[in-house]
């Protein structure tokens, strides 16, 4: 399955390891560490200045402007939620 994150992308549902609110990246120096590797190898996808969520994978970080509540939610109604 995959999880649409607005702005017409889609995310496949097996390739996320995490749903983060995006003030994490204030707050967290691991998740700040991550993001700035990630934009220098440019695999960062959507604007941050918009962002509200930030999905990371395996080789991506997505952010997206629908808050990880709601795209918690989207994904909990398929089914049991990143098994």
């Amino acid at each position: 399955m995959y999880l649409h994150i607005g702005h017409d992308l889609l995310v496949p549902e097996r390739l996320i390891i995490g749903l983060f609110s995006r003030d994490l990246l204030e707050t967290s120096p691991d998740l700040r560490y991550l993001y700035h590797q990630r934009r220098v190898d440019k695999k960062v996808v959507g604007d941050l200045r918009e962002a509200k969520t930030v999905i990371l994978t395996d080789d991506k970080i997505y952010l997206s402007n629908i808050t990880a509540q709601t795209l918690l939610r989207r994904v909990e109604r398929r089914g049991p939620a990143f098994e």
